[in-house]
């Protein structure tokens, strides 16, 4: 049986962010840290509603936030797409042969 592939940029794109995804240990330090900002965010609007001045306890959840939607949406795919056009091998299509006792690429 042959196959023919051929990769873009948002294979690309994915094969990145799973190499990005953390660790067990870096799961739940991503998720104390995350629910510290909530809780700060929670607690600032609190006091905001009451009258008080608390930007200082929202700020770091959406400074933080905003980072990591920038990151993640705009400059990783940005940055994913000008890599993957600099790179035309990737972009190349490939061919896959499954044979009985082997396989076979060629591209």
């Amino acid at each position: 049986m042959k196959l023919r592939v051929q990769l873009e940029w948002r294979d690309y794109l994915e094969a990145t962010l799973l190499n990005m995804r953390p660790t067990p240990l870096g799961r739940i330090i991503l998720w104390l840290l995350a629910l510290s900002l909530a809780c700060g965010l929670v607690m600032g609007l609190i006091m905001l509603a009451q009258g008080l001045f608390a930007y200082e306890t929202i700020a770091p959840a959406l400074v933080l936030g905003g980072i990591y939607a920038i990151y993640r949406y705009v400059v990783l795919p940005n940055r994913i797409r000008h890599l993957f056009s600099q790179q035309k091998a990737l972009a190349s299509p490939t061919e896959v042969e499954l044979t009985d006792g082997s396989l076979r690429l060629t591209g």
